[in-house]
């Protein structure tokens, strides 16, 4: 049967479309769904919009590849009567084109806006019946001035609702833009995608679990947007940049050279001329120019356009600058740029005022660029380019450009960058190479040199178990002995001063990886300053934040965090003077020390705010899994743990800077224990020798864990036993809170002289915690509510333990009659262990996660929590991501009901 026309009543002929036109419109409503991640709070925003009173729709906008199409299909699927329409470029000059799809056989004659808008009407209600319709735009910037003076009277008429996609809004027609200007239809921006996004999306791709140092450098574009991930993928796998092992794909550590340059770099973004490009890359180079100065050379509306499409930035100073949107962007053209490229716009900095002069006062930029631009540099400004480079914590563009010196390269102030920068990325094959060089020169070298030197390859023999790292420190500080004795002036002395003080906190940084936590509390507490004097170097505040975090690390371990050093460390890491090596190596220390003792994230201090390219090691890479991946595992996920472990045992078997491969080999184990796959999973792990290079602190977690597969797998006997005699050599180590654990666990696997361990352990100690955790065990081991109540009796007085241990006896005695009830209950011991569970979990929230995640509990949005503790959105959902994963749960129901008491709203 033939369609009516809805014009005049006629039966009309459905329109002969190309092959093309249908290929196209099959392959839109086909594209794979599962290949979609994220937006769901932008497809919110729209599906909010289309039911408000008053409003007439939305306009989606987004830069070329931002996914417009794919986000439109989403919103299509989620409606349940929506009529899709294209606009077409190349058919900008047929009129009505895009309307065709919904008027078949409109008439030649009929050309009336109003008209053809009854007609849209007409056909519209009577397909949708009594369901809402919408109108579904794609590209509408291409649709010309007739369909858009339809889609206008549609709106004004309060018919259909419209749903517009836009690229460029300058080439959108004014009446559009006067109908959201008015506010009939609301603009939604699809913003780049986050971080966990471009994860997503990649493993998707990919079609298996990714390691977090391949998401990392699949991020790394100038605008993350759907098709230039895609491209990056696509590029990473053709270099081998990304490769599988087993069942999951990494990211290679020597993957081949990128050839394709600054295009490359920039597709699947908003295209750019070629004089765009060209200031992309002279921002870049120069980091933040002025303004004023790159007007000089550049036209202001090529600034705008590149304003405009989030490509650059300008802040709203005195003094305005320029500056690129994001790090990874400077970085990436920093390394795609061409050496021809760099030597012409090098050329032009003398017709851009001050820029020259900013130049030089950058001395890494400086040396980078005349580098690329084949000028002539000192090896003395590239050894301080170099060292300014490691200190950053840029070790990757060390190694690259110490590669590129050639024979410049071995000279020994060259050498001992290139050693720091070696030993940072795990790559020890290359840091020994670099301590050759320098032994063949050791006794030319200067006196600062040499102490540096010396010490960082007694970091390089820790790592390699080479039992000469402390003898090599003893020559050293017998060298500082005897320069002492020849030094005749008081600047001198302070020299040697300075050097004697480096050596004890070398010395205390291998005592703390031999796990000697007991010789840092008597070593260090000498040497720390708490105080911090203004009249400290840059170096000696340094070393105060090393020798702190030491110390701090060292109180952890026993039990006794110390709120004063905390507090001292937390200052001394504000300072901006202090390199982002020296910051980055304590606060991983401090935060390793706590997170693997159980302890509370609110006694850590709080990272500094910087501006830094690269993130924080807790928070970036295979550390940052392997934390994500334990906090699951603790909090009872064990698939989604295992899934997290896979990916760092493959990752880190070529180089691991952190010793962390053995540790997430032990829990990887753990987790698959119920899976009745452990023989499998460990035939797979790597038989190395890789435990030598990990700290005592991940080797004692490693233990553990190795020690809890085995009771579940094998004798619970032996692994209480196990438990308890690693105790008493953690309470010789200065471990006090490790002992605490071993203890705990092997009073819960029923080891009766553990468990007077611990009675004796909290008679003899003021701490609450001791006293608590040993109540907690005997009140498991006897089943009886008893206990339970001397819990809560006994952590009532501590404010920092008290609601979590109350909480949890009260939720083990609920539904009971009193305390009075018979002494034997098989279901109690289970029940406390949920409860307190929880509760555990709950601690190892962060103070801000803690307060983002009570405030969503109480059905409070993303924005609205955003807005009120001043944070961005993206913020506040990384903040409730990191909390669901360490609390279990996967909605705002469950929040509330292990956050909020009964009645509280």
């Amino acid at each position: 049967m033939c369609p009516q026309n809805l014009v005049d009543g006629s039966a009309v002929r459905p329109p002969v479309r190309s092959s093309r036109e249908a290929a196209g419109r099959q392959a839109w409503r086909a594209s794979a769904p599962e290949c979609f991640v994220g937006r769901e709070e932008e497809i919110a925003l729209v599906l909010e919009a289309l039911v408000r009173i008053g409003s007439a729709g939305t306009v989606v906008a987004g830069v070329p590849g931002s996914g417009k199409s794919a986000f439109l299909q989403q919103v299509q699927r989620r409606l349940t009567s929506a009529y899709v329409l294209h606009g077409r470029a190349e058919l900008a000059p047929v009129p009505y084109h895009c309307l065709r799809s919904l008027v078949p056989g409109l008439p030649a004659e009929l050309t009336h806006p109003a008209l053809i808008a009854k007609a849209i009407l007409r056909l519209v209600h009577q397909a949708a019946g009594s369901r809402e319709a919408v109108l579904v735009i794609d590209d509408a910037e291409h649709l010309d001035e007739l369909p858009i003076a339809v889609i206008g009277q549609v709106a004004l008429t309060h018919g259909p609702r419209v749903v517009l996609s836009v690229t460029d809004t300058a080439q959108v027609n004014p009446s559009l833009l006067a109908l959201w200007r008015s506010g009939d239809l609301q603009r939604i921006d699809l913003p780049e995608l986050s971080f966990s996004q471009v994860w997503l999306l990649a493993e998707v791709v990919l079609g298996a679990p990714l390691s977090r140092e391949g998401a990392e450098a699949v991020a790394e574009v100038a605008v993350a947007t759907p098709r230039s991930i895609l491209e990056r993928i696509r590029d990473l796998t053709q270099r081998s940049a990304l490769v599988r092992r087993k069942d999951v794909w990494v990211h290679a550590e020597h993957p081949a050279p990128c050839l394709h340059g600054v295009d490359a770099f920039l597709s699947g973004g908003p295209s750019v001329s070629a004089n765009q490009r060209d200031i992309l890359v002279l921002v870049a180079l120069l980091g933040s120019p002025s303004w004023t100065d790159v007007a000089l050379i550049a036209d202001p509306t090529d600034l705008d356009e590149l304003q405009s499409a989030g490509l650059l930035r300008v802040d709203g100073r005195r003094m305005p600058r320029i500056s690129l949107t994001t790090p990874r962007m400077a970085s990436g053209l920093t390394d795609a740029v061409s050496p021809s490229v760099a030597a012409h716009l090098y050329s032009r900095l003398s017709r851009m005022g001050g820029a020259l002069d900013d130049l030089r006062r950058d001395p890494v930029r400086d040396v980078l660029w005349r580098l690329k631009a084949g000028r002539a540099v000192t090896i003395e400004e590239t050894a301080h380019a170099l060292q300014l480079l490691d200190g950053s914590g840029d070790y990757g563009r060390v190694i690259r450009l110490i590669a590129s010196l050639g024979n410049a390269g071995k000279r020994s102030c060259i050498s001992c960058q290139g050693l720091v920068a070696a030993l940072q990325q795990g790559h020890y094959d290359e840091a020994s190479a670099f301590a050759g060089l320098l032994a063949a020169r050791r006794e030319y070298l200067e006196p600062e040199k040499l102490v540096a030197c010396g010490i960082e390859q007694a970091r390089l023999q820790r790592v390699s178990s080479i039992p000469s790292a402390a003898q090599t420190l003893q020559k050293l500080a017998a060298r500082t002995s005897a320069w002492r004795r020849a030094a005749d002036t008081p600047g001198a002395v302070s020299e040697v001063d300075l050097f004697e003080r480096r050596i004890r906190v070398a010395r205390a940084e291998l005592a703390a990886f031999e796990g000697r936590f007991r010789d840092n509390l008597d070593a260090l507490t000498s040497l720390v300053c708490t105080d911090s004097p203004d009249a400290l170097s840059v170096e000696e505040r340094g070393l105060q934040v090393t020798a702190q975090s030491l110390l701090l690390e060292a109180n952890i371990l026993a039990g006794h965090p110390n709120p004063e050093l905390t507090h001292a460390l937390s200052l001394q890491l504000a300072d901006p003077r202090i390199s982002y090596r020296i910051a980055d190596a304590a606060l991983l220390r401090v935060r390793l020390a706590s997170m693997l003792t159980g302890g509370q994230g609110e006694a850590l201090p709080a990272a500094p705010q910087r501006t830094q390219a690269i993130p924080w090691s807790s928070e970036r890479g295979s550390l940052a899994q392997l934390l994500t991946g334990l906090d699951l595992l603790a909090a009872g996920r064990r698939e989604e743990a295992g899934t997290a472990l896979r990916t760092v045992v493959q990752q880190v078997r070529d180089a691991d800077p952190h010793g962390i491969l053995n540790l997430a080999a032990a829990a990887l184990t753990l987790c698959c224990t119920d899976e009745g796959s452990a023989q499998r999973v460990t035939a797979g792990l790597p038989l190395t020798d890789a435990e030598r290079r990990s700290s005592w602190l991940m080797r004692r977690a490693a233990s553990f864990y190795r020690t809890c597969f085995a009771a579940r797998v094998g004798s619970r006997s032996q692994a209480a036993a196990g438990f308890h005699a690693r105790a008493a050599d953690d309470r010789a180590r200065g471990a006090g809170a490790w002992a605490l654990t071993s203890l705990a666990a092997a009073a819960c696997l029923g080891r009766r002289e553990a468990l007077a361990a611990l009675v004796r352990s909290s008679d003899s100690s003021h701490e609450s915690r001791e006293r608590v955790r040993w109540l907690y065990v005997r009140a498991l081991m006897s089943s009886d509510p008893e206990s339970l109540l001397g819990v809560m009796r006994t952590a009532v007085p501590s404010s920092e333990h008290q609601p979590g241990y109350l909480r949890a006896a009260t939720r083990a005695t609920r539904g009971q009659n009193g305390p009075r009830r018979r002494r034997t209950d098989p279901d109690l011991a289970s029940r406390a262990q949920t409860a307190v569970d929880a509760d555990l979990r709950l601690s190892m929230l962060t103070a801000r996660e803690k307060e983002i995640a009570t405030l969503a509990a109480t059905g409070r949005r993303n924005h609205d929590i955003a807005r009120e503790v001043f944070l961005s959105v993206r913020t506040v959902e990384g903040h409730l991501y990191r909390a669901y994963a360490k609390l279990g749960v996967s909605s705002r129901v469950e929040l509330n009901e292990l956050l909020l008491p009964p009645g509280n709203p």
